[in-house]
């Protein structure tokens, strides 16, 4: 058995989920472009491939089985190298996904993603709050993000929920805010997702 299939038998069990074969060769494939393009682009900090797994896959997977519904519409906001929205909807193919990345190389890299591994995501470049079309969005994610006021008044004034995975942290925009569901990411004991209403 090879080092990733030991690697992904033992993440399906932490975080008990189980990848299909079109899933499993869609990591693949994904993890072979972001080590191409890393290194002009800096889209992680993350270099081992069990971190890679851990924290940019199996968490995404994680969050789409726990929170989403398999063809939701949804808006991943400052999706950087595409965690959590490209590998979520890698999860769940049926999903209407829109990425929203203000840096424009970036996008780039997104398109190339979602291109090579036949993925249906509109991906749009430039600052959430100007450029997003909040029509039919069922749910907003970040990861790694600190919403603007603007962007929590958007999503409040629309009934949109907002899907964070944080720290123990909460970011400033996002203290005191009333949220429906947390739960604990499985292995961490400081890594939490939080959907707030």
């Amino acid at each position: 058995m090879s080092r990733f299939s030991k690697c992904v038998s033992s993440l399906e069990t932490l975080f008990s989920l189980t990848l299909n074969p079109a899933q499993r060769n869609g990591v693949r494939t994904y993890l072979r472009l972001l080590a191409k393009w890393n290194s002009r682009l800096n889209l992680t900090r993350l270099v081992r491939m069990d971190d890679e797994l851990r924290f940019h896959f199996f968490e995404s997977f994680w969050l789409a089985q726990r929170f989403l519904e398999p063809s939701q519409a949804v808006v991943d906001v400052g999706s950087g190298a595409g965690f959590p929205g490209l590998a979520m909807q890698l999860y769940y193919p049926g999903l209407s996904l829109t990425l929203i990345e203000k840096n424009f190389k970036k996008t780039v890299f997104l398109k190339e993603v979602a291109r090579t591994l036949s993925l249906r995501t509109r991906i749009v470049h430039g600052e959430a709050e100007a450029a997003a079309d909040w029509e039919g969005v069922q749910l907003v994610t970040i990861r790694g993000l600190k919403p603007s006021p603007r962007l929590s008044e958007t999503l409040d004034h629309r009934g949109i929920p907002l899907l964070a995975l944080h720290g123990e942290k909460l970011s400033e925009t996002l203290k005191g805010r009333r949220y429906v569901r947390r739960e604990r990411v499985p292995g961490s004991r400081r890594r939490f997702a939080t959907l707030f209403g």
